[in-house]
């Protein structure tokens, strides 16, 4: 039976080996930007969903994992691999707190 009786989409193009930007630079940077970015921006709204009792240990928290994917930003860039993985371990406990 094709594809077209099926109504499911029919890719083409294979998948690239790397993304573009992973050919100039290690691919967990721009990861490790983007994660940072979204977090800078959306510190406030993730804010308003902790309670007032927990506010500033919240605050607190958001500001450890900031510095931390700043290190882990430099961590990627030194590419420094086995400093990758204990510095992952500690940004999500920071997110599990």
């Amino acid at each position: 039976m094709p594809n077209v009786d099926l109504n499911l989409p029919v890719d083409v193009h294979p998948p690239p080996s790397s993304p573009p930007a992973c050919r100039s630079r290690p691919c967990g940077d721009l990861n490790v930007r983007q994660a940072s970015r979204a977090l800078g921006q959306g510190k406030a709204l993730i804010l308003k969903g902790v309670s007032e009792t927990k506010k500033e240990h919240g605050k607190e928290l958001l500001e450890k994992l900031a510095v931390g994917m700043q290190e882990l930003e430099g961590i990627i860039q030194q590419r420094d691999r086995e400093a990758v993985a204990p510095k992952q371990k500690e940004l999500l406990q920071y997110v599990g707190g």
